[in-house]
This record gives structure tokens, sequence and C-alpha cells, in this order.
């Protein structure tokens, strides 16, 4: 089916809008297949969505969609809650579109206040004369004993009305009918009614559209699985490349930083070689340095002896004393 392949389109690119009109659809087609669990789900779903969104409009038709569906499981309370919060919405929905809204709270409260159901269903009459409107208020006249009205609104009805719509006009007109007597026309609708039924479940049988959607879910959860699969696969490649590379980084950066310090190790060495051979030459030249002022001393004192003996001679002449004996 075509909208369920649009909705898991929808939810994966997360379109509320587009998710909204989908599961109303859903819910219309598989509370007319006879489908209530499934519709239910589609307007719960809605349902859900409106009230995150906060969008009156849809809520209002979300609401009557939960309505129709437990009314459809026989749940009557709880298809009266919801109608009940529908009304108030109301207000929220253009007077154009309200003619589905009106005409079901009209419905659900037939059994309960005839005269409030009269003034929803006119409402809705009075905006579009729909098929289930119009049998609406025929079974409001005929309940009032005014059974021709009655007949010219179903008649009316039968005109426009899908098969759903016409099985419910029908059951309607064959009740009242027996009831005002009136059997050959109950009869003959009776007829009517169980060719529109074979019909029905013929094309219902055809179209076996619960099958179908179960069939597209599994198929979406399949795809879902392989997609997480797929994705987990991804990053786990991811992780271990990204470690890799991050090994990969890590190793050069060390090696690098090894490298860097065998290197200033080396220069270091250089340094302390260079610094040790000036001081070998250092110490070297010290040494003559020293063997050089030990001689300077030497011829100084030498120097000194001299002198001080040429001046003892100096004075022994001056003295009156002879050279002959140096």
């Amino acid at each position: 089916m075509c909208l369920k392949e649009a909705e898991a389109l929808a939810y994966k690119i997360n379109d509320n809008a587009l998710n909204n009109k989908i599961w109303g659809s859903l819910c219309q087609i598989n509370e007319e297949a006879g489908e209530f669990g499934l519709a239910l789900k589609y307007a719960r779903k809605n349902m859900n969505l409106s009230i995150k969104c906060k969008n009156n409009y849809w809520l209002a038709y979300a609401f009557n969609d939960m309505a129709f569906c437990y009314g459809d499981l026989w749940k009557q309370d709880c298809a009266m809650y919801y109608i009940d919060k529908c009304i108030p919405l109301l207000k929220d929905v253009p007077m154009k579109e309200r003619t589905i809204l009106l005409n079901n709270i009209g419905f659900y409260y037939i059994n309960t206040d005839t005269t409030k159901a009269l003034k929803y269903l006119k409402e809705a009459y009075k905006i579009k004369p729909i098929p289930s409107t119009l049998d609406n208020i025929a079974c409001i006249y005929a309940r009032n004993g005014n059974i021709e009205k009655a007949d010219e609104l179903w008649k009316e009805a039968l005109k426009t009305a899908n098969a759903n719509s016409k099985i419910n006009i029908m059951e309607d007109m064959i009740k009242y009918y027996d009831k005002f007597g009136l059997h050959e026309e109950a009869s003959k609708i009776s007829s009517e009614l169980i060719k529109v039924r074979k019909n029905r479940e013929k094309k219902h049988s055809e179209e076996n559209v619960k099958d179908l959607q179960t069939g597209i879910d599994r198929k979406a959860e399949r795809k879902k699985n392989e997609t997480t699969t797929l994705y987990i696969l991804y990053m786990a490649v991811s992780i271990l490349l990204i470690s890799t590379i991050i090994s990969i980084y890590h190793r050069h950066k060390i090696n690098k930083i090894k490298g860097n310090y065998d290197e200033a190790q080396n220069q270091i060495q250089t340094y302390k070689d260079t610094i040790k051979d000036k001081e070998n030459i250092e110490n070297k030249y010290k040494s003559k340095i020293e063997e050089q002022e030990e001689f300077i001393n030497l011829l100084q004192d030498n120097k000194l002896e001299s002198i001080n003996k040429g001046k003892s001679l100096y004075t022994y002449v001056m003295e009156g004393g002879a050279t002959v004996t140096w």
C-alpha cells in the first residue's frame, strides 16, 4: 500500500503534518475494512501527535476518530468520552470542514439526548448533507413516528452512499420498516443488503488490508534492523579506524619525541666533549705557563744573585780590592 510506504518515509523525515494526514487516512481505511483494532491504533497515534504539536485542529479530528473506533468496538463509554472532548475543539475547525465531526457528535447523542443530537445533525446538514447525516436524521424522524420523512431521507442518502454507509442505512431502514409493519419494503431492502454485503466482503478479501499492512510493517522492521546492523558495523569500523589513526599518530609522536631526545642527548654529549677538550687544552697551556713562570722565576733569581754578586765585587773594588782573583 502506498500509504504504508508513505508512512515509513514520513517517519524517517520526521514530518508531523505528513504523519497526521497519513495516520488519519490509515485510520479511515482500516475502519472501512472492518479492522477496528488497527484503526484505533492509528487514531491513537494521531491523537498523541496532535497533543505533542499542540494542534487543536488535528486534535478535534483525532478525538472524533478515537470515538468512532471505540464505537465500532462496542465501547460506548469510551466513545462518549472522546466525543465530549471533541465538542470544545469545534471552534478550531473551519466551518466548512465540520460536517463529519458534527455528524458523529449527533450520532452518539441519539440514544441519550435526541434534542442535542438533532441540533448537531442539522448543523452538519446545512454545511453538507452527507449520507450518514441523512441516515441519522431519518432515524430520529422514524423514532418520532414520521416514517414518511425518514423514508425520503434514506432514499436520498442511498444515492451517494458508499458500501459501508449503504449497509448502515439499509439496516436502519429494515429495523424501522418492520416496526411500522412495512414488511414487504423491509424484505426488498434485505435482499439488496445481502448483495451489498457480499460485494463488500469480496472486496475486503481481495484487498486483504490487514495482511498487506502487516507485510509492509514486517518489511519495514527488517529494513530497520538491517539499517541498525549496518550502522553498528559502520560505527565499529569507524571506531577501529580512529583508534588505529590515533595509535599511529601517538607512535609517530613518541618516535619523534624520542628522536628529538636522542638528538638533544647527542648534542649535549658533543658539548661535553668540546668543553672537555677545551679544558684539556686549557690545562695543557696552564702547565706550560706554569713551567715558563718557574723558568722566569729561576732567571730572576739568577739575575738577582748576579746583581748581588756584582754589587759585592764592586764594593770590594771600591774598598781597594784586587780583581786578579776573579
